[in-house]
């Protein structure tokens, strides 16, 4: 008899559980409910930024909403259409430290709806009327203690339903002097990272949609500042009032915060 060979084909994932994406991100946002529409607190699955328009989010500018739809835009803007987002709002007087609270129902909340699906936490925050802040070490006094909070969270879903976890917090109400900045690198914080820059000049926020679009985009091995994978999509960027290679990003970086720059020769950030 001639020798054979048989060759069998199979799906390759037999006995096997299926894996979760890598880079699926959560969105909690300051904002208001929309009557049959948008709820607070409730956990919602996009997958492209059309999907507001069911939740009657939408680009107008006096829409009370507006910081959401703004974020979730610049999150498409980097990441393709089919990237899943989590997304919960959350009341505009819920401060900032409160949302990352593992023992209230806010970011921790996200992450138990999504099953630990999600790897990655941001946010986009806005303030309500009559606001005023503390500026404790260049940002609003409670970015330092959502810093702790936030470890502290992600600690309990990497330990109690081993799903990885790290946050993005915003740098809010930036003072526009680097020199102002506590050195992170001195707290013990491996699963928080704070934005300094925004699409709006004199923004008291950032720019996280734009970051997190980026993270969601590229493999989960690749460096956010590997200036071959291109320039973040955006025409302007500021760190405070000034144009970002102007806001003393070199200062920023050494302070152990993410913030966006410019290479000679290079166009954009």
């Amino acid at each position: 008899m001639l020798p054979r060979v048989k060759i069998y084909y199979e799906n390759g994932s037999l006995g096997t559980s299926t894996p979760m994406d890598d880079g699926t991100c959560g969105l909690i946002a300051s904002g208001v409910a929309v009557s049959g529409s948008f709820e607070l607190l409730t956990p919602y699955l996009l997958t492209k930024l059309s999907d507001l328009d069911a939740l009657g989010i939408t680009s107008d500018t006096a829409d009370a909403n507006a910081n959401i739809y703004k974020t979730v835009k610049e999150f498409y803007s980097e990441a393709p259409e089919g990237t899943k987002l989590w997304l919960m709002g959350v009341a505009k007087t819920v401060a900032y430290n409160d949302i990352f609270d593992k023992t209230q129902d806010y970011a921790k909340k996200l992450v138990l709806a999504a099953n630990g699906a999600i790897n990655f936490l941001f946010t986009s925050k806005a303030f309500p009327n009559g606001y005023t802040p503390t500026i404790i070490n260049g940002l609003d006094s409670t970015v330092t203690s959502a810093m702790l909070n936030a470890q502290q969270l992600a600690d309990w879903a990497t330990d109690t339903l081993y799903a990885p976890l790290f946050v993005l917090l915003e740098g809010l109400y930036y003072s526009g002097n680097a020199a102002d900045l506590d050195n992170l690198s001195e707290y013990e914080y491996n699963r928080v990272a704070v934005l300094i820059g925004d699409t709006v000049s004199g923004s008291v926020g950032a720019c996280s949609g734009l970051l997190a679009g980026r993270i969601a985009a590229i493999p989960v091995q690749r460096s956010i500042m590997r200036v071959k994978s291109g320039a973040i999509k955006a025409d302007k960027l500021y760190i405070g009032d000034k144009a970002a290679e102007l806001g003393s990003p070199d200062i920023i970086n050494d302070a152990g915060y993410i913030c966006p720059r410019t290479f000679i020769g290079k166009a954009g950030y």
